[in-house]
């Protein structure tokens, strides 16, 4: 007999128990409550949606959706323990189509998502975006090393003038466009592929002259006025300084800003304590792979992948 298909249920804020027992069990009870007030946190904010999935006898995933500009951003699943891959395929799929629903409803072209963390097996995750309608756009490799690589830099560059992207004026739009015409693409997380993409990245840049906690770590690096570099730092929790997106002007590249850019990077880094970074590349990037390994990074992955579903549904 064919086995019935998942039903499909999304969560407001008071669903926090619910989102806990639908994933792996908690290995204490603290842990649970920390993870059930963190939902509770994200669910508070309008642009964070969640659902869970699976069937009355206790098999069930969970998933959280993030809805950007003009796109919803697919993340966190997981699944109750006990589940066998099929089950697992079956409900991620379901979760994912509700998040292709969410896009519809929310007037958004596309659905993005990337492989889960350890919580989904890669291979559980990718065969349900497949059956899902989900189409590989993108391949990554995430680097890692010692932030002290930038020692072996030369940033002596005196015709340069580094300024922080939240010193800058915001109704400076000519000179923000500039920083958008720096875009090279470099990571998956905060890419800029082309000129096309430069309203969604001009807001974004906007958005950082916001003070942010790491808005120290968000440079530029300007000639005579005029940006030629910039670069995106961020730092985890754990201490780790993630590269998120370096830009260097098209009538520059060849001339070492990237590597400058990045080496400036570390080093302002490493002033506060950070000892470690992580870069995720597209495989395809060759220049941005040369600059994080002449700076003593080391990729350890391949297994970072960028999928998208257009909507709407298109039947069949």
């Amino acid at each position: 007999m064919t086995r019935a298909q998942p039903w499909v249920v999304e969560l407001g804020v008071g669903d926090a128990a619910r989102w806990v027992a639908s994933g792996p069990a908690p290995r204490s009870a603290e842990i649970g409550q920390r993870s059930a007030a963190r939902f509770a946190e994200l669910m508070s904010r309008p642009v964070i949606r969640a659902a869970v999935a699976g069937w009355d006898a206790g098999a069930l995933g969970r998933v959280m959706v993030r809805l950007d500009e003009s796109q919803v951003t697919l993340w966190a699943p997981a699944f109750s323990d006990g589940m066998d891959a099929e089950d697992q395929v079956e409900v991620a799929r379901t979760l994912a189509l509700w998040a292709v629903g969410v896009a519809e409803e929310t007037g958004r072209d596309l659905v993005e998502t990337k492989p889960a963390d350890d919580t989904v097996h890669l291979d559980v995750w990718l065969r349900a975006l497949e059956l899902a309608g989900f189409v590989l756009i993108s391949c990554g490799r995430l680097w890692e090393g010692a932030i002290s690589g930038w020692r072996s830099v030369e940033l002596d560059r005196g015709e340069l003038q580094t300024r922080l992207i939240a010193e800058l004026d915001p109704t400076d739009t000519d000179l923000l466009r500039a920083l958008v015409g720096a875009a090279r693409r470099s990571s998956l997380d905060r890419s800029l592929a082309s000129d096309a993409d430069g309203q969604q990245a001009l807001m974004r840049l906007r958005d950082s002259t916001v003070a942010k906690p790491d808005s120290e770590l968000w440079l530029t690096f300007l000639r005579e006025g005029r940006p030629v570099a910039y670069v995106i730092g961020s730092v985890e929790k754990a201490g780790t300084l993630w590269v998120m997106d370096v830009g260097v002007d098209r009538a520059g590249r060849g001339a070492g800003l990237g590597l400058y850019a990045v080496g400036s990077l570390f080093k302002r880094a490493e002033s506060r304590g950070i000892t470690s970074c992580r870069a995720l590349i597209d495989v395809e990037n060759v220049p941005s792979e040369g600059i994080h390994r002449r700076l003593g990074l080391r990729p350890v992955a391949d297994r970072f992948f960028t999928f998208h579903r257009v909507t709407p549904l298109v039947p069949g």
